[in-house]
């Protein structure tokens, strides 16, 4: 490993290591959008329907991560990346479910 990544990857976890409530809380969030996401993504495809699924919830959760992202996202000088990645893949898959909700 070279001397510059090894200096990344140390500034990267120190700053995590600096907050760590918003590190515990993007662990949550990640948690919750990799597990109860995508089983709710295979469940609307095995079943064919988004029937009983919220479209305003849905609609106001995506618009909620989206804010989230670009707060984080112009707070990265301050090395806001604990509440910046978490936002990706929630963004990503509010899009596939609502998709879903079109197209079933």
């Amino acid at each position: 490993m070279s001397k510059s990544s090894a200096l990344t990857i140390s500034r990267f976890t120190t700053k995590f290591a600096k907050q760590p409530a918003g590190t515990v809380a993007s662990g949550f969030q990640l948690a919750v959008v990799f597990v109860g996401m995508p089983t709710q993504i295979l469940v609307n495809y095995q079943n064919q329907s988004t029937v009983g699924l919220s479209l305003w919830f849905f609609l106001l959760a995506g618009l909620a991560s989206v804010a989230w992202a670009i707060h984080a996202f112009f707070e990265i000088k301050t090395k806001s990346w604990p509440l910046f990645l978490p936002q990706i893949p929630s963004v990503f898959f509010t899009l596939v479910i609502l998709g879903q909700m079109i197209y079933y």
